[in-house]
């Protein structure tokens, strides 16, 4: 029985990857084998491998107490983080027989940018990082920021994943959408889904909607609070943005869009763009980060250099696939396979094998 104890609290959002992620893998362990114990809210159903920490306090200093002690008392073998500050505590405090493991979403670098904020000091990173067992990257991109600074340090490269059997083009339901957002499917549509942050250049989206006045487009995901990329979208009669859409209607949103386009650079996986490649819909993606290990450029979507030319660019390609229904067709088909590589078995069997073998 391998005893893992996770570091991170479940969160019960749906927009929490690393919750997707988790779930996505440890629900289908079965707990003869692999125990997960995490925090969870008061609602979450334990599923396959994953158990929940019962703590009794309210107050965020004494509950920490609290899962520490449960930390030592249980004395998993495995101390699951994802390379957080936060997780100090439970490092120096982990029993010596626990081995420190990092599963990386994000990307290592020494210091932050508008692109990757970060709020760490390097040597406390660093110090996390070279304690680690072993890291578990999501994607070579991932797995190459951390070898840049750490050499010598173990990486296992595991992908990330996406729900095959949810996202699929039978979702299409453009009279749903319609009728709950009010989207406008009269000409070709393009969709963006994601958070309105930096990273994601949501700017992007709306300067190609400006100059691709014959596309409606539609971008679906919360504003980060601190800058305003909606106020260039105004008056734009083409463009529409939503706030909030549950999985079911994002699932039918992939499958209704003609194209989806996600102009986000350093992406260190991005389960949005095989979602929507497993719906059968075209993709044009920023040639960044992970991105190149998802997209095969002309094949099953189109890969646009991140300079001065791309919004041109993308404009272009997003022409190119509604004029040809050929090569619509053949970015589909081809999409829909190329995502099948991408599936949670294979990534939950590839954790297992680790796991139970270090």
């Amino acid at each position: 029985m391998v005893k893992i104890f996770s570091t991170k609290t479940i969160s019960g959002e749906p927009y929490d990857a690393m919750d997707t992620t988790f779930f996505a893998i440890f629900s289908r362990f079965d707990d003869n084998e692999i125990i997960y114990y995490a925090e969870s809210p008061d609602n979450f159903v334990e599923t396959g491998a994953m158990k929940k920490i019962i703590l009794n306090n309210k107050n965020i200093f004494l509950r920490l107490i609290e899962k520490i002690i449960f930390m030592i008392k249980l004395k998993p073998d495995y101390l699951f983080g994802y390379g957080s500050v936060l997780e100090l505590p439970y490092v120096i405090f982990k029993p010596k027989t626990t081995k420190y493991i990092i599963n990386f979403h994000s990307i290592l670098v020494r210091k932050g940018s508008n692109n990757w904020p970060v709020r760490t000091p390097w040597f406390l990173r660093k110090f996390l990082f070279e304690k680690a067992e072993f890291i578990v990257a999501i994607s070579e991109f991932a797995k190459k920021t951390i070898t840049k600074f750490l050499p010598n340090k173990e990486v296992k490269m595991i992908y990330s994943g996406a729900e095959l059997k949810f996202f699929t083009p039978e979702k299409e339901n453009k009279t749903a959408l319609r009728k709950k957002f009010n989207i406008n499917f009269d000409a070709p549509l393009v969709a963006y889904v994601g958070t309105l942050q930096p990273r994601k250049r949501p700017d992007i989206f709306i300067e190609v909607a400006k100059r691709c006045k014959e596309v409606n487009f539609v971008m679906v995901g919360r504003e980060d609070g601190v800058h305003d990329y909606l106020k260039e979208a105004k008056n734009l009669k083409n463009f529409q943005y939503v706030e909030v859409m549950g999985r079911d209607e994002v699932a039918q949103l992939f499958a209704s869009a003609d194209i989806f386009l996600f102009p986000s650079v350093q992406e260190t996986f991005g389960a949005v763009v095989v979602e929507a490649m497993a719906s059968g819909t075209p993709v044009i993606v920023s040639d960044s980060g992970a991105f190149p290990e998802l997209v095969r450029n002309n094949f099953d979507g189109f890969l646009v250099p991140v300079d001065s030319n791309e919004i041109d660019i993308f404009v272009s390609d997003i022409r190119k696939i509604l004029k040809d229904k050929n090569l619509y067709n053949f970015l589909s088909n081809n999409a829909i396979r190329n995502a099948e590589r991408f599936n949670w078995q294979w990534t939950s069997d590839n954790y297992k094998k680790v796991l139970l073998s270090a």
